[in-house]
């Protein structure tokens, strides 16, 4: 398993990754989260009811981009 710092990557803060038990209900946890931003941010877009595929998918996008950053970060290559 991966340890990695969290970068600040849309909204992701200063959530632990290492504090929940599964992918799953890391990326749902998250997914509410964006949810509640976004509906302070714009109050008109109010979502209710249960998350949608997409606000997961996100989600799951935005632990990726951490995990990719994190870990090729010192491994740099630059293409000429």
């Amino acid at each position: 398993m991966f340890q990695f710092s969290i970068i600040s990557i849309q909204n992701i803060g200063r959530l632990d990754p290492t504090r929940y038990s599964n992918w799953k209900r890391l990326c749902r946890i998250t997914a509410w989260i964006q949810r509640f931003i976004d509906s302070t941010r714009n109050p008109t877009r109010q979502n209710i009811g249960p998350l949608k595929p997409e606000e997961y998918e996100n989600a799951e996008l935005q632990w990726i981009k951490v995990a990719q950053t994190q870990f090729f970060w010192r491994g740099k290559i630059t293409f000429e």
